[in-house]
């Protein structure tokens, strides 16, 4: 009788051990589920973002692209615009010299929309070639970066939303900057990053619109929440379901309602598309999706060996003579 006794004990014991193990194992994979899904929402909606300056300084010593020469060159006023979702957007327009400019042909402006963590600044390559071809240019920050507002009026602070509210508010600052110009002005738009899928989504809501260009955009949130975690060799799942729920609930915006590729089925006016070759971050793949879907008016330029948001850097002479190309195409220039 003892040693049955003995025998259950052992085997209770034995039980408890593998249960407390499965315990602890579950409160293991809850906390780094919970750790994983908190990074991933912060990620998303208050990222570190670049100052001015630092952008500036990084195209100045890494790339020998002087911001202060190319605003010491061309006309230029800085500007703000209240959105209607309660904050403030902050910008500049920057004008084409006189011997770039037709005074006798209609005017020529383009907004250009940066991209994840940046700002204006760092847009300034594209801009000098926009300028260059005779446009204004009309750069801004998005919500929560550069010198825009990360509080809205009634004291909460604003996040960023991966482009879900930034189309919106590239729409809004549309009509608010198209009355600077003439009711004659060709309009483009361009994009790089995260501003490309802003640009993707946004285009067909503005009829005024003769061009796009999207350089390196995503064709999904979804997809590209897909790629980061798999370039870090982590699970999606269930982190990115969960972030997407709290990301709506708190925030207000929705994951995977971020939809370049289903966009440009709505786009009818023209595209060119741009992607460095050795993009992983938002990989080169997804180029060829949203040209795919986009089916007619679409030109799509690769550039060899360039990673992400690297093309206009890496072949600054070859990225501008494909523009001039399709603004030629479309009879622009």
């Amino acid at each position: 009788m003892e040693k049955l006794e003995i025998r259950m004990f052992q085997y209770y014991l034995s039980n408890m051990t593998t249960l407390s193990i499965a315990i602890i194992a579950i409160i293991l994979i809850a906390a780094a589920v919970a750790l994983a899904t908190s990074k991933f929402v912060t990620m998303l909606t208050f990222p570190k973002v670049h100052p001015h300056e630092e952008s500036r300084n990084y195209l100045k010593e890494v790339h020998h692209f002087d911001c202060n020469a190319l605003e010491s060159t061309h006309p230029h006023e800085d500007f703000s615009f209240v959105s209607p979702r309660g904050y403030t957007l902050r910008g500049i327009v920057m004008h084409p010299t006189t011997d770039k400019a037709d005074a006798s042909a209609p005017e020529k402006a383009i907004v250009i929309v940066h991209g994840y963590t940046g700002n204006y600044s760092s847009m300034y390559p594209y801009a000098k070639i926009m300028l260059d071809y005779g446009f204004h240019v009309v750069l801004y920050d998005h919500r929560a970066h550069g010198q825009s507002d990360r509080m809205d009026t009634k004291g909460k602070r604003v996040c960023c939303s991966m482009g879900y509210f930034e189309s919106l508010d590239l729409k809004d600052l549309f009509d608010y900057i198209k009355t600077r110009f003439g009711k004659d002005c060709t309009w483009g738009l361009l994009g790089e990053s995260m501003g490309g899928a802003v640009v993707m989504q946004t285009a067909h809501l503005i009829p005024e619109l003769s061009f796009a260009i999207d350089d390196c955009g995503y064709s999904s949130m979804e997809e590209e929440a897909r790629a980061v975690f798999k370039s870090m060799h982590l699970p999606s799942w269930p982190t990115m379901q969960i972030g997407s729920k709290i990301i709506e609930r708190l925030f207000k915006w929705n994951l995977y309602a971020i939809d370049a590729k289903e966009a440009m089925k709505e786009t009818s006016i023209p595209m060119l598309f741009c992607h460095g070759d050795a993009d992983t971050f938002v990989p080169t793949r997804m180029v060829h999706e949203v040209y795919e879907a986009k089916k007619r008016g679409r030109t799509l330029c690769l550039y060899e060996g360039s990673a992400h948001a690297q093309s206009v850097i890496d072949y600054p002479d070859e990225y501008k003579r494909n523009i001039g190309l399709f603004l030629k195409g479309l009879g622009i220039l």
